[in-house]
């Protein structure tokens, strides 16, 4: 009796260790879609919007228009963590933020010794923008336009799309650079990577082929 209480038991270790790394497989799966589109949608421009600046390019010196993208949240100044980074010296290390909030975009100064002006006026606190809007940062302006204004599709049709990235930065484009936007994936293959440990450390030693393929299929599925 006591043999077959020993044996039930043993089963029903490996029964809830096989029921831990399924439960463990689904809240990870889920946890990490949901980081994923959230990540994505954060580094991925918002379709539709752009700030129109004049650039000199470093060829022949002639100014054109030039398409600088918007995210969800842009920050623009001298810093390298900028979604924007301008090299100029009457620039504040982040100088302004130009954000989306429930559907309406926003202009932010950062520093509290960064002016910035909207339309010829100086602003403090956040301020709505409109399609049209100028935006004067230091010396350096744009204009904040969506495809979908009638009043500025001249502005688009002279501008080209700025495809800037940190390599070409102090280089091309009037030293300005964009941030890329790479997709989240490393972040993603990380968590999946902890979320396979975690699971690995749960299953018994005896189920050594489980614990070999586990982690490929999680990374596999995610």
């Amino acid at each position: 009796m006591f043999d077959d209480v020993f044996s039930l038991s043993y089963m029903m270790r490996y029964l809830f260790a096989a029921l831990a790394v399924v439960i463990v497989w689904l809240i990870a799966r889920k946890s990490v879609d949901s980081i994923r589109g959230d990540m994505v949608y954060r580094v991925k421009p918002i379709p539709g919007f752009w700030l129109i600046s004049s650039m000199t390019s470093a060829e022949n010196g002639q100014y054109s228009s030039v398409r600088l993208p918007l995210y969800h949240t842009t920050y623009i100044g001298r810093a390298s963590s900028c979604d924007i980074r301008i090299r100029r010296s009457d620039l504040a290390a982040r100088h302004v933020m130009i954000y989306l909030y429930d559907g309406v975009w926003f202009l932010k100064p950062v520093g509290r010794f960064a002016p910035v002006y909207l339309n010829g006026v100086r602003i403090k606190p956040a301020t709505p923008l409109e399609s049209g809007d100028r935006i004067v940062i230091g010396n350096y302006e744009v204009v904040f336009v969506a495809d979908t204004d009638p009043e500025v599709q001249h502005l688009l049709a002279q501008s080209a799309v700025g495809e800037y990235n940190w390599e070409s930065y102090s280089e091309e484009n009037g030293n300005v650079a964009v941030r890329g936007s790479l997709g989240p994936w490393i972040l993603v293959n990380l968590f999946a990577a902890a979320a396979s440990w975690l699971t690995y450390s749960l299953i018994p030693e005896g189920m050594i082929a489980l614990q070999m393929m586990l982690p490929i299929a999680m990374i596999a599925v995610i």
